[in-house]
């Protein structure tokens, strides 16, 4: 099997600073998009989109994450068994893109961390 540009993908997870997990080899189900990037980690579905903004969902069977990061940025959880929606306050959220990485940083009103991830791609 050939890989493809973005068909390898390491992330990198870092909390106020220090690393806590990296998980190397990371599978993009998007091969072809290279402002697409979705995987699983942890019984996690992750997604990552990038228009004019840059879109990061975790969803798994009992919740469903999502963030935007932009000019105004925003932060919703839906619960699943609950069927409820909740809005969270973004205190701080920023990304940058290049060829090989995505990183970005954000804290949220409901965690004292602030949580950057950064996603390098390869091939």
């Amino acid at each position: 099997m050939i890989r493809k540009i973005g068909d390898f993908m390491r992330l990198t997870h870092i909390i106020n600073g220090i690393k806590v997990e990296t998980y190397n080899d990371v599978v993009n189900k998007l091969k072809k998009n290279d402002e697409k990037y979705e995987f699983f980690l942890d019984n996690i579905e992750n997604s990552i989109y990038i228009t004019d903004r840059l879109i990061f969902i975790r969803e798994n069977n009992e919740y469903c994450f999502k963030l935007e990061i932009s000019s105004n940025s925003r932060c919703e959880i839906y619960l699943k068994d609950e069927d409820k929606t909740f809005n969270i306050n973004v205190k701080n959220a920023k990304y940058t893109k290049s060829n090989e990485k995505i990183e970005f940083t954000y804290k949220l009103e409901t965690d004292e961390d602030e949580h950057q991830i950064i996603l390098e791609i390869g091939d």
